[in-house]
């Protein structure tokens, strides 16, 4: 079978649940599937399909049947440009929880399914059509074999969902289709108590109209909103690939630009095809919109500053520290406007933790510094909802999360908020998981087993 000439998603071992295939047929979509359990010959097909340039989005299941046989001489060098491949292309990697989540951490590893060596017969006697009992399906696969797939798997920055069930399977298949077909560009969960929460609705407006006036991007913003938090979403209505976080913080600096060196924002446009008279119009109208946004993030530090020294003083009444102190530490704490960028950006969250050696003036015991932290997060990151678990979650990010730090801390959010709608709280447990079984991987020390397990709670589903 050649690579399709029209867009299409790929299917990848039996990621191709009924569900999901159906509902691309009724949507009029196409799609292609291909066997994993198969010869190299059709791995050299999948490659083909993976890096076709109308290729949507990819799908792949992997079993321990799959893992095993990818370390077999005639496989890994193929196995090596599946995994490139597919971190580079729009792809989601499910993987059985029993496969991936450690030893301890998952009933269905007895003492009858161990880790064993690879197989030392390397050519002959080697199947990939066989029948594979259930424990050769779901169990662990052979150790140097799933230290391979998971080494390729980080190294790649791939997509890994775990999941338990069919219908979960099916369901984060589904939703994965629906944000590709939509060419989703970027996605982020921001509670109500965050720090400029209020004022990221007109930060992320001015910026959708830049990519549309400025850079010529058809852009589309949605997205809903809860009690609790806000969720935005862009698309990209032509499926172009915008690296939209370059974007955003070419945008910011276009907004500082506007505010102190406008001359410097002009030459800024001078590529866009503009005109003289367009290019004065739009520095003028975000000159103004950039003024009136700079005060209202301004006026929102400030009131943050004086309720998180309230707070802090009410709560440290009965310490040694002094007000005057308590006040330094509330305005250090809470971050200042770089610029604008820094208003949304997961890192102008993550500036305020103190110590209690080098960022205060007097002696504070750890106990004292773990509340002035406990409180300023619930002022910063909004996180005063959140129970201790997610908070401990919230740490691990920060410390771990890397380039997906926000995609994660926006997963915690949204699994705590009780009104957002099921299919994205599961979604964010699983990316959750994910994450949490990688960094156990990498020798991470955490309680693994006792966050998963929260994890579980948060939706009663086990």
């Amino acid at each position: 079978m050649s690579t399709p000439e029209t867009n299409f998603f790929l299917f990848l071992g039996s990621a191709a649940a009924e569900s999901s295939t159906s509902r691309l047929k009724a949507s009029n979509l196409l799609y292609v599937w291909k066997r994993l359990e198969s010869g190299p010959e059709n791995w050299r097909k999948i490659l083909a399909h993976l890096e076709s340039p109308k290729l949507l989005g990819a799908l792949t299941q992997l079993t321990s049947n799959n893992i095993n046989y990818m370390i077999h001489d005639h496989y890994q060098p193929l196995a090596e440009r599946f995994f490139r491949a597919l971190g580079e292309t729009r792809s989601v990697v499910f993987i059985h929880e029993s496969i991936i989540a450690p030893a301890e951490d998952y009933v269905f590893r007895s003492s009858k399914i161990k880790n064993v060596d690879p197989p030392t017969e390397r050519i002959g006697g080697f199947d990939p059509y066989r029948h594979w009992d259930p424990a050769e399906h779901f169990g662990p696969p052979d150790r140097l074999a799933l230290e391979f797939a998971k080494r390729m798997l980080r190294e790649h920055d791939i997509n890994v969902m775990p999941y338990k069930t069919n219908a979960e399977l099916s369901l984060l298949a589904w939703r994965f289709i629906e944000q590709a077909d939509k060419h989703l560009l970027f996605r982020v969960y921001i509670p109500k108590g965050r720090l400029w929460s209020a004022e990221a609705d007109k930060l992320f407006s001015l910026f959708r109209d830049w990519l549309g006036q400025v850079k010529g991007s058809r852009v589309r913003q949605d997205g809903y909103s809860t009690p609790q938090g806000q969720v935005y979403e862009f698309y990209g209505e032509d499926g172009s690939a915008l690296k939209i976080g370059d974007q955003f913080s070419e945008f910011s600096n276009f907004l500082n630009d506007c505010l102190d060196h406008p001359d410097d924002a002009a030459r800024s446009l001078e590529f866009q095809s503009l005109s003289v008279a367009e290019v004065s119009e739009i520095v003028s109208r975000y000159s103004k919109e950039a003024r009136r946004l700079k005060i209202d993030l301004r006026h929102a530090r400030e009131v943050k500053i004086l309720s998180l020294r309230h707070r802090l003083e009410s709560e440290l009444a009965e310490t040694e520290v002094p007000d005057k102190e308590i006040a330094r530490i509330s305005e250090a704490i809470i971050p200042s406007i770089d610029n604008f960028a820094s208003a949304l950006t997961a890192d102008s969250a993550t500036k305020w933790r103190i110590n209690s050696q080098g960022d205060v003036n007097v002696t504070i015991n750890k106990q004292v510094v773990g509340e002035i932290n406990g409180i300023a997060a619930q002022h910063v990151q909004g996180t005063t909802n959140l129970n201790p678990q997610a908070r401990e979650l919230l740490e691990l990010i920060d410390q771990y999360g890397g380039k997906r730090k926000p995609e994660l801390d926006s997963a915690v959010h949204e699994l705590e908020d009780e009104d957002a709608s099921r299919q994205n709280r599961i979604s964010a447990r699983q990316r959750l998981k994910a994450f949490l079984y990688g960094l156990a991987s990498q020798g991470g020390a955490v309680g693994v087993g006792l966050l998963t397990a929260y994890l579980e709670g948060r939706l009663g589903m086990g």
